[in-house]
């Protein structure tokens, strides 16, 4: 479901990236057995928790575009 709002709100399909930094959200799933989706709108060259990290703006826009349909998605699957 999130892969098809990412290729909406990118335009292409999206890809996939390990990352370790799941921190206390992964925790916190875990012990309610809940579902977890991480989704970022960085790219590696953003520079990710560097003294000079960035995010474009345009990148924040294609986000929001993209969780806009999701939720969407999910609400609808929900109500199944």
């Amino acid at each position: 479901m999130l892969a098809e709002a990412t290729e909406a709100g990118f335009g292409v399909p999206p890809g996939r990236m390990g990352n370790a930094g799941s921190g206390p959200a992964a925790l916190l799933a875990e012990r309610l057995g809940a579902p977890l989706l991480f989704f970022g709108t960085g790219l590696p060259e953003d520079r990710w928790h560097d003294s000079d990290e960035r995010a474009g703006v345009s990148m924040l826009v294609r986000g929001a575009a993209t969780l806009a349909p999701f939720w969407q998605r999910l609400a609808a699957s929900a109500q199944r």
